[in-house]
């Protein structure tokens, strides 16, 4: 007789990611950062309430860098060794994601620090 299949409940698959700290800090970054741009990382009941900073590089890396990099992705003139493969074309969107958000990080935008002054503000 075949064994029943098991199917997990909803606080097994919403619970917060817990990332292994004996793993090297670049390959937990890339897994942080994985983990982010599939919208996983913040789930579930224990994760922490993100800082208004954090929200307003997420919301210029998605609303304003992102759409360039696919664009320029998708632009390319590339002859044919040097064109995109298949794969790179299926996961193009996630790395525009991930460099959209490094590039929102490390420019520092103005508009990102006035977006979260203005969270943090009453209304």
């Amino acid at each position: 007789m075949a064994s029943p299949i098991t199917i997990p409940s909803a606080a097994d698959t919403l619970r917060p990611l817990s990332f292994d700290p004996a793993t090297p800090a670049p390959v937990r970054n890339g897994q942080r950062s994985f983990a982010e741009i599939l919208s996983i990382a913040d789930r579930g009941p224990l994760a922490s309430k993100p800082e208004p900073t954090e929200v307003a590089e997420t919301f210029v890396a998605v609303a304003l860098v992102q759409p360039l990099l696919a664009e320029a992705r998708k632009s390319s003139w590339a002859a044919e060794p040097f064109a995109p493969s298949d794969a790179e074309k299926q996961f193009g969107a996630l790395m525009d994601a991930h460099v959209a958000r490094e590039i929102t990080r490390a420019a520092r935008f103005p508009l990102v620090q006035r977006l979260a002054r203005d969270m943090l503000r009453d209304p």
